[in-house]
């Protein structure tokens, strides 16, 4: 064979070696690169969920604890001792008309509450509401309409009494379960 054309034929081959090197390593990088970007991405979106999580988790501890604290006031206005509070102050149907409407305000948290954290407990919220309006119409009659009745009053303060137990009842089972729930701690 001439010497030029096994020179010319060495280095064609040895370009074409090269080229073929070239592609092939371009095409390994670039596989390389893409799995890289693949991992970057996934790690994002596991940062991200991870980040959402912690947020959701704090919103949702936050709504626990003001829950605890609404259900601990509702629980603080309207029991035995509050009632007897407001008869030796001689309160009446106005002070009992103001309490309620403070009270909406708190049972209007909860149910939110319980809406954004703990949706399949949020009927706890409409009984409690539900309760204190019980209790409202009965202490509008005993501080008001059935101030000068002493029988009636009799009987309405020991409706009270019972209602002011199953309004306690209710918190209470509210609290356990916000006490047992593990989601948010």
């Amino acid at each position: 064979m001439n010497p030029i054309l096994s020179a010319f034929l060495g280095s064609a081959i040895t370009a074409v070696t090269s080229v073929i090197t070239i592609i092939l390593t371009n095409s390994h990088n670039t596989r390389i690169v893409e799995k890289q970007i693949k991992s970057t991405e996934n790690q994002v979106k596991l940062q991200y969920l991870y980040e959402n999580d912690k947020i959701l988790r704090n919103r949702n501890y936050q709504n626990k604890v003001e829950l605890i604290d609404n259900l601990l006031l509702i629980q603080s206005q309207y029991n035995l001792t509050e009632n007897y509070i407001m008869e030796i102050s001689n309160a009446n149907q106005f002070v009992a008309n103001k309490k309620y409407e403070d009270m909406l305000k708190i049972t209007n948290k909860v149910i939110t509450r319980l809406y954004l954290s703990f949706p399949n407990y949020v009927e706890y919220g409409y009984k409690i509401r539900g309760k204190c309006n019980e209790i409202w119409g009965n202490e509008q009659n005993y501080f008001g309409y059935q101030s000068d009745k002493p029988k009636a009053q009799a009987d309405t303060k020991q409706k009270l009494i019972e209602l002011y137990k199953e309004l306690n009842e209710l918190c209470f089972s509210c609290l356990n379960f916000l006490k047992e729930s593990k989601d948010y701690d």
